[in-house]
């Protein structure tokens, strides 16, 4: 029988997956190793995420039984035989321990650091918070309140540098490429909802909410793709795509007043009042209800600093002559 490690205490997700022990109570129990294992479980509640990861990964796989004729397992056992010593015990049986054994730990293993490649990394932020991300290609990421990024943890030079976004960022891409022909690894692209945004090296903002896709390029040049069609922006436009349109819109806002809320700010020229609302529900993850409807023919202009909500709630209450009020059910009531 197999004997298991008798100590866990410092075993990770890897040790989990490649001890033997481990892998013949998952894929063939008995009633000593269910003894063992669920015992393990019980004195190290700590490990208990651990073995259920791994227990899923080593399920996942399937092992088809190899089939030798008798000639090749004669030749095989041969080459086994060599190099081992043999005291009277059936060389079939021990032939396919060894092969049984070997097989589970190579697909388990390579099954493991398939996982390990294909595993996400995500951030997510909450009302209120902004977080500065480092990828792995030391590329930056600004990530604005109530958004979420995600990318796949291993990157290399073979395949494109992919982040997905909902919510709004603010990206300064790292240049790779030097010279030559360009390589997968050179390209970097953000996926929000069905618009694809493709760069080599620039900064852009990217606000991907209620259905609304909002691009605006500060320096350097940018492909977005959408489905078959693809449209290149110079430094300073903006570009709006509304979900399932299959259309780009040229916006003559300034791209630069789309990033200002990195430094904590908000810029406003003669901005419909319900479009300062969203910002807010954005924001601070209020629901905005509005009692009077007078109050949305209104318009805001000028720059309002983020940083306190009390204080940014105020300064529009003084702009725009309205009152807010806040309920127990996250609700921001306008009057």
């Amino acid at each position: 029988m197999i004997k298991p490690n008798p100590d866990l205490t410092h075993y990770n997700l890897e040790d989990f997956v490649t001890d033997l022990s481990f892998i013949s109570w998952v894929l063939l129990p008995n009633p000593e190793l269910s003894a063992y294992w669920e015992n393990v479980r019980f004195s190290h509640p700590e490990q208990i995420k651990n073995m259920e990861q791994a227990s899923k990964i080593i399920s996942g796989i399937t092992l088809k039984p190899a089939i030798f004729d008798q000639q090749e397992e004669d030749v095989l056992w041969a080459r086994v035989a060599a190099k081992t010593t043999i005291h009277q015990i059936s060389h079939t049986t021990k032939l396919w321990r060894i092969i049984s054994a070997a097989a589970v730990l190579l697909l388990v293993g390579g099954a493991f650091f398939l996982y390990q490649a294909n595993r996400q990394v995500e951030y997510i932020t909450a009302s209120g918070e902004k977080r500065t991300i480092i990828l792995p290609d030391h590329s930056q990421v600004v990530l604005n309140a109530n958004s979420t990024l995600h990318y796949l943890k291993n990157w290399g030079s073979n395949k494109k540098r992919e982040v997905w976004i909902s919510g709004e960022a603010f990206f300064v891409v790292k240049h790779l490429h030097q010279s030559g022909a360009i390589i997968p690894g050179d390209n970097f692209v953000v996926h929000a909802g069905q618009l694809a945004i493709e760069v080599l090296g620039t900064t852009f903002n990217v606000n991907d909410r209620r259905g609304l896709i909002n691009v605006s390029l500060v320096t350097g040049k940018v492909s977005l793709a959408v489905k078959a069609k693809k449209f290149v922006m110079k430094p300073g436009e903006v570009f709006e795509y509304q979900s399932g349109q299959d259309t780009i819109i040229r916006k003559k806002t300034k791209a630069i007043q789309k990033t200002v809320w990195r430094n904590n700010k908000l810029e406003f020229s003669q901005t419909p009042v319900i479009e300062v609302f969203k910002q807010i529900e954005d924001l601070y993850g209020y629901k905005v209800v509005v009692r009077n409807p007078k109050i949305l023919e209104k318009k805001l202009t000028g720059t309002f600093v983020t940083g306190s909500e009390s204080a940014f709630l105020k300064g529009l209450s003084i702009a725009l002559d309205i009152t807010f009020t806040k309920s127990s059910s996250k609700q921001l009531i306008v009057q």
